[in-house]
C-alpha cells in the first residue's frame, strides 16, 4: 500500500511541477523574459531555485531539473510501429565519354566560364 501512496505522491509532485512549467511557458509566450516577484512567490514552494529577476528561460530549466528524478521512474513506451527500410539511393549513372574528359586530374570539373584552352 505504501508503494501505491508513493506513486500518487510522485504523480502529484509532477502535476505541480507541470503547473510551474505552464506558468513559465505562458510568460515566455507573452515575451516576459524575467521572473517577476509574483511569479517567484507562486513557484517558491515547488521550485525554490527560481527567484525574482531570473531569466524565464533559466527558470524553465530549473523546473525541468526538478522534474528529472520523477521522470526516470516512468517506463518509456515502446513503439510498436515498425520502421520501413529505405530503399538504397539509385547508383549514379556513369559519365558520358565527352563529359568524363572534362573532369580534371583532381576529380573536379573546370569552372564554367570562358574556356582556357
Amino acid at each position: 500500500m505504501t508503494e501505491l501512496h508513493g506513486g500518487e505522491d510522485r504523480r502529484q509532485r509532477l502535476r505541480r511541477l507541470d503547473d510551474c512549467l505552464t506558468l513559465l511557458e505562458q510568460a515566455h509566450e507573452m515575451e516576459i523574459t524575467v521572473v517577476t516577484a509574483r511569479m517567484a512567490d507562486a513557484l517558491a514552494d515547488r521550485v525554490p531555485a527560481v527567484h525574482s529577476g531570473m531569466l524565464v528561460a533559466d527558470a524553465i530549466e530549473e523546473v525541468l531539473r526538478e522534474q528529472e528524478p520523477y521522470m526516470v521512474q516512468v517506463r518509456p513506451e515502446v513503439s510498436r510501429r515498425i520502421r520501413r527500410r529505405r530503399r538504397p539511393a539509385a547508383a549514379p549513372t556513369p559519365l558520358g565519354a565527352a563529359r568524363g574528359r572534362s573532369i580534371s586530374a583532381t576529380g573536379h570539373r573546370p569552372l564554367a566560364g570562358p574556356s582556357a584552352g
